[in-house]
C-alpha cells in the first residue's frame, strides 16, 4: 500500500503530504515513510494516539483495518471478537475520516453481520461486503468496503469501546441525542 502510494505521487510535495500510520499488537519492521504504532486499537491509549497524529483540519482519506482476533474455532466467538475490533476501528475512524472517506476492514461474517451493516450505513453512502478469492470458501472472513463517509448531522466523534465501558455509563457520555443511535455491541459475561 505504501508503495502504491508513494508512487503514484509526482513530486517531494506530494510525497511529504501522504500520511501512513500502521497500528499492530507485534512489532513490526520498519517501512520507510510509515509511522508505526505497536498498540491494540481497541486500548483508549492507542485510538488516542493514532487521533493525536492528525492535527487541526488533517484529515485520512483512507483507513485500513485488517486485524483479527486468535480464532478459536467457535464462529459465534470469533465473529463476536472480530465485531468487536471493527467497532473500534470504526470509532477511530469516525474521528480521522474526511467526508467523502473510505474504510476498509476485515469481517467474519455471521449472524449479527446485519446489525453491524446497519451500523456501518450510518456513516457511509456506499457498503458492500466482499469475499477476496483468496479467502477458502468454508471461511467466514470478508471485508467490509465502506466509502463516502459523511458523519450525521449532530454526531459528535468520539472513541467508543463497547466490550470495556460500562452500559449505564455508555448511554451517558455519547455525547447527543444522535450517538444514542449507534446501538453498540455490549459484551456479556467472561471468555
Amino acid at each position: 500500500l505504501s508503495r502504491k502510494l508513494y508512487d503514484a505521487c509526482e513530486t517531494d510535495d506530494e510525497k511529504a503530504a501522504v500520511k501512513i500510520i500502521a497500528v499492530d499488537l507485534q512489532a513490526m519492521a520498519p517501512i520507510r515513510g510509515i509511522l508505526q504504532l505497536q498498540g491494540d486499537i481497541t486500548k483508549q491509549s492507542t485510538a488516542e494516539a493514532i487521533i493525536g497524529h492528525f492535527g487541526g483540519n488533517e484529515k485520512a482519506q483512507l483507513v485500513v483495518c485488517d486485524g483479527a482476533p486468535d480464532v478459536t474455532g467457535v464462529h459465534e466467538m470469533d465473529e463476536y471478537m472480530q465485531h468487536q475490533l471493527l467497532v473500534a476501528a470504526l470509532s477511530i475512524a469516525t474521528c480521522v475520516l474526511e467526508t467523502g472517506g473510505t474504510f476498509v476492514a476485515k469481517i467474519f461474517k455471521g449472524n449479527a453481520t446485519s446489525l453491524l451493516s446497519s451500523q456501518m450505513q450510518i456513516f457511509f453512502k456506499k457498503f458492500d461486503i466482499y469475499k477476496p478469492p483468496s479467502s477458502r470458501p468454508s471461511s467466514i472472513e470478508a471485508f467490509v468496503v465502506c466509502s463516502d463517509f459523511c458523519l450525521p448531522e449532530g454526531y459528535i466523534p468520539q472513541v467508543i469501546n463497547p466490550a470495556r465501558d460500562d452500559i449505564r455509563l455508555l448511554a451517558q457520555k455519547t455525547g447527543s441525542e444522535v450517538n444514542r443511535r449507534l446501538v453498540p455491541f455490549i459484551a456479556c459475561g467472561d471468555l
